[in-house]
């Protein structure tokens, strides 16, 4: 979700996961998992942490860059292109579902198939709907009203 309203608000976006595995030592020890998303008007404000790594762009933000990418690919590199971004953002989507992975590759390939047959007019006017589309593919809806209790992450001592 936070994606999604980067990519609504034209905001930058990073994310970093600390994912401890159920069973592990540092799971026995009470650590749990985390995610840290940081957001920023700028690019250039996350610096350095646009060069670290760890810290990546959300699948959301490199899928709707992609679609951009699309338009401007060569014809004679355009399936080389189209696979190579399949095959990218495929696994950060779908994680190791080997069967939604194979799903989402495929629904992106027909994303940016459809992206390429667009004029500049019609990829314009088309573009709310794209990264919308986008946003599906990547399991990021803007909103939703379901609640989470964010004081569960809390160890009070009592």
């Amino acid at each position: 979700m936070t994606a999604a309203l980067a990519l609504e608000l034209n905001l930058a976006c990073r994310i970093r996961a600390d994912n401890v595995q159920s069973g592990s030592r540092e799971n026995m020890e009470g650590k749990s998992s985390s995610t840290w998303v940081l957001l920023a008007r700028d690019e250039l404000d996350l610096y350095p942490l646009t060069d670290n790594p760890k810290w990546g762009e959300q699948p959301l933000q490199r899928l709707v860059a992609a679609l951009h990418e699309s338009r401007k690919a060569p014809e004679d590199g355009w399936d080389e292109f189209r696979t190579e971004k399949a095959d990218e953002l495929a696994p950060l989507i779908a994680d190791q579902d080997k069967e939604k992975r194979e799903k989402v590759r495929q629904e992106i390939i027909d994303l940016l198939n459809r992206v390429r047959d667009l004029n500049d007019q019609d990829f314009k006017a088309k573009r709310k709907e794209l990264e919308e589309t986008s946003r599906r593919i990547a399991g990021a809806p803007l909103w939703t009203d379901d609640f989470s209790n964010i004081w569960m992450i809390f160890h009070w001592k009592r």
